[in-house]
């Protein structure tokens, strides 16, 4: 099931948030963002700060802005914590023409604000097998990431040593990574913002903490 929107109260947040912007400043901000997000996704693991983008509404940060905006279309299924009665909500609807969903299995994309409380992520959409459509991509707001956590917990990326961990994930968040990625090795994408920040960790890639 989709939440719709309110002509009415969708016109007054457009009027009153400055993420609702001209058409050529959208564009302007649009290519700067995709191309902080395709250096993000060809640099897994590293940090990649946008340039001046446009902010959304609260309570999403400008990283995670860019990435629904370049990532989310008519077609696209969203799952967020954000109320659905909220500007962010409408402006995900209606700026980035996404349609969200009521459970987290039902959506190809998943936008988390409040990373201590997500649900497990056995809840999200997994992959089955190559032939069909893959698992959810989660975009994640985190509290910052943490040099000398990573250093601390001898965190590895596959082989290469990870240089940034992201903070404010609920304890058991990579237990449970560990254990979906048993289930389908392919996992789920993460994108991880914090600010204008983003870091982008594969599904495919193992990670030991």
């Amino acid at each position: 099931m989709t939440s719709g929107i309110k002509v009415d109260t969708m016109q007054t947040c457009m009027e009153t948030n400055e993420a609702f912007a001209a058409p050529v400043e959208i564009a302007l901000m649009g290519e700067r963002g995709f191309k902080a997000l395709f250096d993000t996704i060809s640099n897994p693991a590293l940090i990649v700060e946008a340039d001046n983008p446009l902010p959304p509404p609260d309570p999403m940060n400008e990283a995670s802005g860019i990435i629904c905006n370049s990532m989310l279309g008519s077609e696209s299924t969203l799952w967020t914590d954000v109320h659905w009665q909220s500007a962010a909500s409408y402006w995900l609807q209606y700026e980035c023409q996404s349609s969200i969903v009521s459970e987290p299995c039902m959506a190809k994309y998943a936008l988390i604000t409040r990373p201590k409380s997500m649900p497990p992520l056995n809840q999200f959409r997994m992959g089955e097998s190559e032939d069909i459509e893959p698992a959810i991509t989660l975009v994640i707001q985190v509290n910052g990431f943490d040099p000398a956590f990573a250093a601390g917990h001898s965190t590895r990326l596959r082989t290469r040593p990870m240089p940034f961990f992201p903070v404010g994930l609920s304890d058991d968040f990579w237990a449970q990574r560990i254990t979906q990625m048993r289930t389908d090795p392919r996992g789920v994408d993460i994108l991880f913002t914090h600010g204008r920040q983003m870091m982008f960790l594969p599904g495919n890639r193992r990670i030991n903490c």
